[in-house]
């Protein structure tokens, strides 16, 4: 479900937000467009992947250490990516109602 947040971001901008943040949780190095291009399967060039990331940046979802330097996700970015772009795997889906139903029956409800 697209909420105010990610309804402003087109599906590139949200798969390269993605992926944006997790490449840099993985190395807690600035991420550059040719990084991005060699570790995803963005299907677009460099020069898209930097064009995105300068959107990204003037939305305030990451932001530029240095002048030449790759983006780091800033505390709005990784707080879209946790609310918004990440999805429950469905293994995880299933083991938090699992635990909720436990839960429940444990304190005296039925499921």
């Amino acid at each position: 479900m697209a909420t105010d947040k990610t309804s402003n971001l087109n599906p590139r901008q949200q798969k390269v937000m993605r992926a944006t943040v997790r490449h840099y949780v993985l190395t807690a190095e600035p991420v550059g467009s040719r990084a991005l291009l060699e570790a995803c399967d963005l299907n677009v060039s460099a020069a898209t992947i930097r064009n995105v990331m300068g959107a990204l940046e003037r939305a305030g979802f990451l932001y530029q250490p240095h002048i030449s330097s790759g983006r780091v996700p800033s505390d709005s970015g990784y707080r879209l990516y946790v609310d918004e772009l990440i999805k429950p795997s469905k293994p995880t889906a299933q083991r938090i109602d699992r635990l909720l139903s436990q839960r429940l029956k444990w304190q005296g409800w039925s499921v």
